[in-house]
């Protein structure tokens, strides 16, 4: 686990120490909603705590086993590998790309090179290099040209020192070493030769300098590569142990960071707290609607239990017991439950107007407000008139209700135009294609 990682969860702790802490203190916020603050801090002390894990198991390298990656089997196809290269004295956990392929066939020897295109072999086989004369780098020698049917075979006539891929080898001597360089160009057309053309050139070798880790990282690939096609007949591709006389150790990098799980785990916090919100949303749009559904009804009620000579309290009792009764039947009522509510708050000693009042708060709806500053007025300055006002309120409730769901309907015929204009485009598809068919078109 590196000093960048350490700062970054170590941070990370004291700042939900602090947020803790500070949520501790009852102040103005609210017991909720210091519950859901302390339920995130936590979320985030669980996912700093598994970051910090993942930053101790991702800092522990994995040795390659035995030096050697197995290869897959005949007809499973290549597979690219990303393992550690730590060279000594040079570089450490350097990733060096290999392909390891399938325990496969003989492949075909290449095919095919344009007769027009041999004189540019020299530029394109050099490489980094700037003469042939003074090759201390790989040449690319090329078995295809791109865009043509072509391909090239080359033959050495010392392979002490370079492969046939070019790939330089060890134990160049420092004076050079020459090596003559014989290419066939073949241009095939399916299974017919149309054209051959032997290509020959001289280069002179010299010692790559193995000090730059980048020329290191590109041998060790042209070794691998070269070990790589000598050895498809085992089961296993073995790695080379050292270079230029450096020992070399082999390992394979972890696929997860820590910083991945922190973004992952803030990530994962934001979509559960919109979802909540999402959720919360709903639940209160929900709970307006059915408020505004009872209002009639509870209007009602009260108009024909206060017309018959019951006092407001006695009526809101009466309307209490009876929703208590059908309760099991009918579900919880949100308008009906604030009413209970309200029952025990002047049993608790509250004044009578200030509960009517805290009712109409409680429920967030003018018109449970306004129904609650009614009943609160005509308690202090008595019933009088009451009952007509009620009534007039609930003619407007109706009123209200009847434009409520006549909205609805219309953003319901609204919602349907979709499906309907995708069955329209059915059906012209049904009608359509059978006449163009008809007509040959």
């Amino acid at each position: 686990m590196d000093i960048k990682a350490i700062a970054v969860t170590g941070v990370a702790y004291l700042i939900l120490l602090i947020l803790f802490i500070k949520t501790g203190k009852k102040r103005t916020k609210s017991r909720e909603k210091r519950r859901k603050i302390r339920k995130g801090i936590c979320f985030f002390f669980f996912v700093n705590t598994l970051s910090v894990a993942v930053f101790i198991w991702t800092g522990q390298e994995r040795p390659v086993k035995d030096g050697k990656l197995g290869r897959d089997e005949k007809g499973g196809g290549s597979r690219n590998e990303t393992v550690l290269a730590t060279v000594d004295g040079i570089c450490e956990r350097v990733p060096v790309q290999i392909r390891v392929d399938d325990q496969g066939y003989t492949e075909e020897e290449a095919t095919a090179i344009l007769k027009e295109v041999s004189e540019e072999l020299e530029a394109k086989i050099l490489g980094s290099n700037e003469k042939r004369s003074y090759v201390t780098t790989d040449l690319d020698l090329i078995t295809s040209i791109p865009g043509y049917p072509v391909s090239i075979q080359w033959t050495l006539d010392n392979y002490d020192h370079m492969g046939l891929d070019g790939t330089l080898r060890e134990g160049i001597p420092e004076e050079g070493a020459t090596v003559h360089l014989r290419a066939v160009l073949s241009f095939e057309y399916g299974q017919k030769q149309m054209a051959q053309k032997t290509w020959e050139t001289t280069v002179t070798l010299y010692p790559p300098d193995l000090q730059n880790p980048e020329q290191v990282i590109e041998a060790l690939e042209h070794l691998v590569k070269e070990e790589n096609e000598k050895s498809r007949d085992e089961t296993a591709l073995s790695l080379p142990d050292e270079i230029a006389g450096h020992a070399v150790t082999w390992g394979r990098d972890t696929a997860i960071s820590g910083y991945q799980v922190l973004g992952m785990g803030g990530l994962i916090f934001l979509l559960l707290a919109a979802w909540g919100r999402q959720k919360a949303s709903e639940a209160l749009k929900i709970r307006k609607n059915r408020l505004l559904q009872d209002y009639p009804e509870i209007l009602e009620q009260f108009s024909l239990l206060i017309g018959a000579g019951m006092t407001v309290k006695s009526a809101w009792y009466k309307i209490v017991d009876n929703y208590q009764e059908r309760k099991d039947r009918c579900g919880k009522r949100p308008a009906y439950e604030e009413m209970v509510r309200t029952c025990f708050e002047m049993q608790g000693g509250v004044p009578e107007g200030e509960s009517y009042e805290n009712f109409g708060k409680r429920c967030q709806t003018q018109e449970y407000m306004r129904l609650g500053l009614l009943l609160s007025q005509n308690q202090r300055k008595g019933t009088r008139g009451i009952t007509e006002l009620l009534s007039l309120e609930a003619i407007h409730a109706f009123e209200d209700r009847k434009a409520r769901a006549k909205r609805k309907g219309e953003e319901t015929g609204t919602k349907l135009l979709v499906p309907m204009i995708m069955m329209l485009a059915v059906v012209l598809v049904i009608v359509i294609v059978p006449a163009f068919w008809s007509t040959g078109i």
